[in-house]
C-alpha cells in the first residue's frame, strides 16, 4: 500500500520494520515486515497490565477540537540532525529540518482532548497532543473493537516524532470522538512495552496508548477500568 504524502512516510503502518536508508535525500518512509500488524497476535487483559504498570494517566477521554497549529519532532528535536547537509535542498539547522517535517505531514492537526473519565491518575481536565485525522482507508481505523488493538501498536505524538525513517504510527484524532489515552509521568503518550506474537515469535513493542473507543462501556476501557479496580499491574 502505499502512503498518500509526497516522500510518503509510511509510518502509520508501524511495526517490526527495515527504514529506508537516508543518507542524501529527505525520506521519511521506512518499510514494514509484511503481515504487519494483520498478523501480530496479543492478549488484550495482559497487555492492558503491562501498559498499567508503566502509566501514570490513563484517561477515557472526547476530541473537543482540531486545530493546524499542530508540530512534528519539537520535542525529540535531536533526531532530525540526520536531515542536516550541504546539498541545496538540505536543511541547514535543526529548525529547518522540523519546518520541513511538519510540511510532510500536511494532513497534521493538533488534537485537543477533554477528559470524560479520570480512571487512573489526574493528568488535567485538558491537554493536546499532535497527529492526524483518521483515514477510512485503513483498517481497524473506524470500526474499533478490542481485537482491533494490534492496528494502535507503536504510535507516538508528531510532536515527539524521533526522526525520519522511524517506522511508528502517528496517533489520530476525530471530531467528537472518544479514545482511552495512556499517559507517562510527564504526561507524554505512554511508550511502554507489551507481549505480542508476530509468525510466530514472541516479541515486546510499544502498547495501544491511543485508541479510538466507542465510549464508556467500550469493552477496552472497561477492561482497563475492571483492572484498576482489581489493582492489577504487570502480570508475573
Amino acid at each position: 500500500m502505499t502512503h498518500r504524502r509526497k516522500p510518503g512516510p509510511a509510518a502509520w503502518l508501524a511495526g517490526i520494520a527495515v527504514c529506508a536508508s537516508i543518507p542524501t535525500s529527505l525520506a521519511l518512509a521506512c518499510t514494514p515486515s509484511p503481515g504487519w500488524p494483520t498478523k501480530v497476535r496479543m492478549e488484550p487483559e495482559r497487555v492492558a497490565q503491562q501498559m498499567l504498570a508503566s502509566a501514570v494517566y490513563v484517561d477515557l477521554v472526547k476530541v473537543e477540537a482540531l486545530t493546524d497549529d499542530y508540530e512534528v519532532g519539537t520535542l525529540s528535536p535531536d533526531g532530525w540532525a540526520a536531515w542536516i547537509g550541504s546539498g541545496p535542498d538540505a536543511p541547514k539547522t535543526i529548525q529547518e529540518a522540523l519546518r520541513m517535517a511538519r510540511a510532510e505531514w500536511d494532513d497534521g492537526v493538533r488534537i485537543h482532548y477533554r477528559v470524560v473519565e479520570h480512571l487512573k491518575g489526574d493528568g488535567g481536565d485538558t491537554f493536546v497532543m499532535d497527529g492526524v485525522q483518521p483515514r477510512s482507508f485503513v483498517q481497524g481505523e473506524l470500526t474499533p473493537k478490542i481485537t482491533d488493538l494490534k492496528f494502535y501498536l507503536q504510535q507516538q505524538d508528531l510532536a515527539a516524532w524521533p526522526g525520519p525513517g522511524s517506522c511508528l504510527r502517528e496517533i489520530t484524532g476525530q471530531q467528537g470522538g472518544h479514545y482511552l489515552v495512556f499517559r507517562d509521568a510527564d504526561r507524554n503518550l505512554l511508550q511502554a512495552p507489551v507481549s505480542i506474537t508476530f509468525r510466530g515469535k514472541a516479541l515486546t513493542v510499544s502498547g495501544p496508548a491511543n485508541v479510538p473507543v466507542r465510549g464508556s462501556a467500550d469493552p477496552w476501557v472497561s477492561l482497563v477500568r475492571n483492572l484498576i479496580a482489581a489493582g492489577l499491574g504487570r502480570p508475573s
